[in-house]
């Protein structure tokens, strides 16, 4: 880059750098949808995930086993998954 280049650069981005910066800074890190999504995530990852890969597992043993008793813990444990999905206040979230 010229000396040329490099001062035409530092005249036009320079300042917009320096109004874009501060407001950025002033913008608050965690707004209230970053918590609501933040507290929605841990509430997925620790009380439907696992109830889902439960649900994969046992899915996976009643097609291998082909036994009515599989098929039926399978079916009660995606059951538990939907109750899970079906709440209607986590879905308002």
């Amino acid at each position: 880059m010229s000396p040329s280049q490099l001062a035409i650069f530092a005249m036009f981005l320079l300042p917009l750098a320096a109004a874009v910066v501060p407001a950025m800074a002033a913008e608050p890190e965690n707004s209230g949808d970053d918590a609501r999504a933040r507290r929605f995530v841990e509430y997925y990852e620790t009380t439907v995930r696992p109830l889902e890969i439960e649900a994969a597992r046992l899915f996976w043993t009643a097609n291998v086993t082909g036994k009515e008793d599989d098929f039926q813990k399978k079916q009660e444990a995606e059951e538990k998954v939907e109750l899970c999905l079906a709440d209607p206040q986590r879905f308002a979230d």
